[in-house]
């Protein structure tokens, strides 16, 4: 049984890592795509609390699905893309 603990700790502290590191990339294509405008201003147009956005921009929050989506329309950019997993 000990043995299955051990597998199960194991993978929850890889999907950490891979969770994080999605949240990096997302973080810093983000800042990419924020560089033109303020930050309350993106947020106002997105429908989305300007703290969580700034949240979002400094990689302090895991972000929902709902908001990914309102992010992914606001730039007409690819979920694939604002999570890293394509370039």
């Amino acid at each position: 049984m000990l043995h299955e603990c051990v597998k199960v700790k194991y993978f929850s502290r890889i999907c950490e890592i891979i969770r994080f590191m999605y949240r990096e990339k997302f973080t810093k294509n983000l800042q990419s795509l924020c560089k033109d405008k303020t930050i309350s201003a993106i947020a106002k147009e997105m429908g989305i609390n300007h703290q969580t956005l700034q949240r979002y921009l400094h990689n302090e929050m895991e972000i929902s699905l709902e908001n990914l989506c309102k992010i992914a329309n606001y730039f007409d950019e690819d979920l694939d893309y604002l999570t890293g997993r394509k370039e």
